[in-house]
């Protein structure tokens, strides 16, 4: 993870991009991308966490699946040059050692005065791959939960969803960006925080083009 700017007590928004490796919640994760922005729309943090997961390789004459769902390998992977997974791939740590990380920057962004606001382009999958692995790996509670007692706001943000009009949205990114960035999980947590501003009015956001 990165980090540009110390933070003050006024609200955060967190946007999350989970890559998996199935469509079960139980299935581990290849990566994590992260985005942090302040009320202001100012970005302090980017990043990524790619977990240790075992990639189809072809044995012989048959492609062995690792630890992906064939399903998900076919549709979202299949015919991808390595280049293109390269990303996913630097720095692999063990599930276990990526949550623990994960759970740190959590409590971290939840010490605020005011709780965050989590941002995801699909809650159901997103948020429920990223709490199952926090409950199994760490024995953290999910991300809403504050430590202080309070709860933090989850918000479903989908690209194709938005209601700005598609020239506002281009200020952030091109449909075709936004279809291809699931490749690199930290892009597309960016490109939500900065559609969530753009949107929002919580202020000019770096992931804006031209900024």
């Amino acid at each position: 993870m990165s980090s540009s700017a110390q933070w003050d007590d006024g609200q955060r928004v967190v946007s999350l991009c989970a890559v998996p490796c199935g469509r079960r919640v139980s299935a581990p994760l290849a990566a994590v991308g992260v985005c942090v922005a302040d009320s202001s729309g100012t970005i302090h943090e980017t990043g990524q966490i790619n977990f240790d997961v075992r990639w189809p390789a072809v044995s012989g004459d048959t492609l062995v699946y690792g630890d992906f769902e064939p399903y998900t390998w076919d549709c979202l992977w299949k015919g991808r040059s390595p280049a293109e997974l390269s990303g996913l791939q630097v720095d692999p740590v063990s599930h276990r050692a990526g949550f623990e990380l994960l759970a740190s920057l959590v409590d971290g962004w939840q010490t605020a005065a005011v709780p965050p606001i989590f941002l995801a382009e699909r809650i159901e999958f997103d948020v429920a791959w990223i709490n199952v692995g926090l409950e199994t790996h760490v024995g953290r509670l999910p991300i809403s939960f504050c430590r202080n007692g309070d709860w933090c706001d989850i918000i479903q943000f989908d690209f194709g969803l938005c209601s700005l009009p598609a020239s506002e949205r281009a200020l952030v990114c091109t449909a075709e960006e936004w279809s291809a960035s699931v490749r690199d999980p930290a892009q597309r947590a960016m490109y939500m925080c900065g559609m969530y501003a753009a949107e929002f009015g919580i202020g000019s956001s770096p992931a804006r083009r031209g900024s």
